[in-house]
């Protein structure tokens, strides 16, 4: 089964249809979904149009910014990023206290390899390269073992073409809610975005294969979300034919690994960061997190703050939500 969409948000509602339609009711080890038969492959054709503010949905800006973050600085505990969502400690082991499956530390440690660096140097050195892999599945540490998370993305496939750089992704089992259009499509298409800036080429498209995509039938609101027919992008002009320009990851000459680093200082706590991206749209973001006073912002702050045009309005329309 194959469905090709122009961004996140339309890739959110084409789903929502599409399981709405073709899904089959079953158990699962969290409680009843809807789930397809048969295998998904997406197509994303803009993956840096990744924000969805559906009023239904209210996907969290702040948690996918972060989570981003969280992810860039190669940790694996949860106390930092379960400040912007506090499930997120359910998912850690209770005899060490890790998130086992974290995506980030995946990708930087714990293979002793810095994943992404290692790529980002192979395409630069060899554009025509097909061996550029990220991978987060590790037989030995997680087949048949009990943990809270396991990986569900397990490889990542990278390769340029005509100039671009596309990702696929592969999933053993998407929910499509939280994970494939939520917070997978904002951290997976923000490294790709990441990458494509580090080797100097333009963001091409985004897949990802899913071997099980399913929504969770029993949590709230979903049967409302199910009915969703309209794409919400954060802002759209008129006559606009997307919504904002994204602000780059990086910037002039800065690496990868400078990237890397500033997400590494941001969230131990340095307050130095030399990346402008970190600096001006993670950074005011998770100020204004704490800076609202009973759950609202100052008024003019996001504006005034976050560099990012789609990230302040999705701010925007959580916050007055």
């Amino acid at each position: 089964m194959e469905l090709r969409v122009r961004d996140v948000p339309e890739m959110y509602t084409e789903m929502m249809i599409l399981m709405k339609m073709r899904g089959k009711l079953e158990p699962s080890r969290n409680g009843n979904v809807l789930s397809l038969q048969e295998p998904l492959t997406v197509t994303v054709d803009n993956p840096r149009y990744r924000i969805n503010v559906d009023p239904i949905r209210r996907c969290n800006p702040f948690f996918h910014v972060m989570e981003f973050v969280w992810m860039m600085s190669a940790s694996n505990t949860p106390e930092w990023i379960s400040t912007f969502n506090k499930r997120f400690v359910e998912y850690a082991d209770e005899d060490s206290g890790l998130i086992h499956g974290a995506y980030g530390n995946r990708w930087r440690s714990h293979f002793d390899i810095d994943q992404i660096c290692t790529v980002v140097g192979m395409l630069k050195q060899d554009p025509t390269s097909r061996r550029a892999v990220l991978g987060m599945w590790d037989a030995q540490a997680d087949l048949g073992v009990l943990r809270n998370d396991l990986p569900c993305n397990t490889h990542i496939y990278l390769r340029i073409l005509d100039g671009k750089l596309e990702m696929s992704v592969c999933n053993r089992s998407n929910d499509v809610v939280w994970g494939m259009t939520g917070a997978n499509a904002v951290h997976m298409t923000l490294l790709q975005e990441l990458m494509a800036n580090a080797i100097g080429v333009e963001v091409g498209k985004y897949r990802v294969f899913t071997n099980n995509a399913h929504v969770y039938v029993d949590l709230p609101d979903v049967a409302k979300m199910l009915d969703t027919t309209t794409v919400h992008h954060p802002t759209l002009p008129v006559g606009a034919t997307h919504p904002y320009i994204p602000m780059p990851l990086l910037s002039g000459k800065e690496t990868v690994g400078e990237f890397l680093q500033s997400c590494e200082n941001f969230v131990s706590g340095t307050t130095i960061t030399d990346n402008l991206w970190v600096n001006t749209v993670a950074r005011p973001m998770y100020d204004l997190w704490f800076d609202r006073p009973d759950g609202k912002a100052p008024k003019g702050y996001i504006t005034r703050n976050i560099c990012d045009r789609g990230w302040a309005s999705a701010c925007r329309h959580w916050l007055r939500r």
